[in-house]
């Protein structure tokens, strides 16, 4: 009952109109045999005039039934769609939708576009939080540096959740001189949120490393070297570091002048 109940429920137009045409059949038959409705005149046309218009709304009722079942699924597979591209915690979107959100930004620059710029950002010493506080304020603090980081960037740009307390921004249209003031933006602003109010002296600090992207690199390249400028910012907390540019770099990893 429990599986087909589902359908049943789908197709509710359909068996409104089927079982009023079925009472219906039901009451002239038995009036004809209670000698209720003469078998001539005026009244078997009209009779059956309004069963043949009930027969006729029967596949009208199906064919609603179905479109709004049709619609039904297309707003479910779309919700679907945006789950398995949203990270589940903090509502930005994730590595998976990253990656290929950045191999479309690549194509377009490769196609000769503005380029684009990405932000690494990574929360400081975020063990410490769940171990004074608990997972759950440390869950918090990451959906409100989510909320921070939405909030920093314009439309055009994107925030993804990568794992653990690593997000990455992309910037559209920036370079990395563009993006140090939007970076040292959401650096400030994570440094002033009262992330405690219970303990308002306590604060949760960001690191941040930015990488310009260059023609041709490859998204991992890219991100390695976002990744190497946060590196070197972590080793000093709370601050922003910019990767130099591929081109500026030797084989033997050197700065050329």
């Amino acid at each position: 009952m429990n599986l087909v109940l589902p359908y049943l429920v789908n197709l509710r137009s359909t068996l409104i109109v089927a079982t009023g045409l079925l009472l219906y059949t039901l009451i002239c038959w038995l009036a004809l045999n209670q000698g209720l409705l003469l078998a001539d005149g005026l009244f078997i046309p009209v009779i059956f005039g309004i069963w043949a218009v009930g027969l006729m709304l029967v596949p009208l009722a199906l064919l609603a039934d179905f479109s709004r079942r049709y619609r039904n699924l297309k707003v479910t597979l779309k919700r679907l769609q945006q789950l398995a591209l949203r990270d589940d915690l903090t509502g930005v979107n994730n590595r998976r939708h990253l990656i290929d959100y950045l191999q479309r930004q690549k194509a377009a620059v490769d196609r000769g576009g503005p380029t684009f710029s990405i932000c690494y950002a990574d929360l400081d010493h975020f063990k410490q939080t769940n171990d004074l506080y608990g997972h759950v304020a440390g869950d918090q603090v990451l959906q409100a540096f989510a909320e921070l980081a939405a909030a920093t960037v314009r439309d055009v740009d994107f925030v993804a959740r990568i794992g653990g307390e690593e997000f990455v921004l992309v910037l559209a249209g920036a370079s990395a001189r563009d993006a140090y003031p939007v970076a040292e933006r959401l650096r400030h602003g994570m440094l002033n949120m009262v992330v405690r109010p219970g303990d308002p002296a306590y604060r949760v600090t960001v690191s941040l490393g930015i990488a310009q992207y260059c023609n041709e690199e490859d998204v991992d390249e890219l991100l390695h070297r976002a990744d190497v400028a946060l590196y070197q910012a972590k080793k000093y907390r709370n601050c922003t570091e910019i990767a130099p540019s591929v081109r500026m770099v030797g084989s033997t990893g050197k700065l050329h002048a």
